[in-house]
């Protein structure tokens, strides 16, 4: 209802991504719609919004801002995020090998965001080269973590036997 949808962005586990507008400010979104099998799932959707709405006060210029999360007139799930260009990290190394330099300083902005996350005592829970985008601001190199509609608090995350804390996917438990 709050935004218009213009393009798919993007398919992953949790849902689909378009590049939106918002309706009235014309400012252009990330906006991700939930699949129905966990818009469905009442369990899910409950612990969801509220965790997302914990991942929206993350602000840190390595981050992606999530901008709302909630449901929409017709009951669809969505999230809306501040909508990012560049290249995937999976696509930039997908194109032929990064130079060493090039692969530290990209680590080292990624590390900066999970410092960020970790401060507001949230766990990521999907980082992957997928979720992590590059590109170039003013001739310097400018990385920014995606998707943190999967963040969890860090006193939820219970890892099992042999599992490390923060690589367990609530979405997929």
């Amino acid at each position: 209802g709050r935004c218009r949808l213009v393009a798919v962005l993007g398919r992953g586990g949790l849902g689909t991504v378009f590049r939106a507008q918002r309706i009235g400010s014309l400012m252009a979104v990330a906006r991700e719609l939930l699949q129905p099998r966990f818009a469905a799932r009442d369990e899910y959707r409950r612990s969801l919004l509220p965790e997302a709405r914990r991942a929206a006060t993350v602000a840190h210029q390595r981050c992606a801002r999530l901008l709302d999360v909630g449901e929409a007139e017709d009951g669809q799930t969505y999230l809306a995020m501040e909508l990012v260009e560049g290249r995937t990290l999976d696509g930039l190394w997908r194109s032929g090998p990064l130079a060493p330099a090039h692969a530290v300083a990209i680590l080292l902005q990624v590390a900066e965001a999970l410092v960020a996350i970790h401060a507001a005592e949230l766990v990521h829970c999907d980082l992957s080269p997928r979720n992590v985008m590059v590109a170039a601001d003013e001739g310097r190199l400018c990385v920014k973590v995606l998707d943190f509609g999967i963040a969890r608090s860090m006193h939820l995350v219970r890892p099992g036997p042999g599992e490390l804390a923060g690589f367990v996917n609530p979405a997929f438990s």
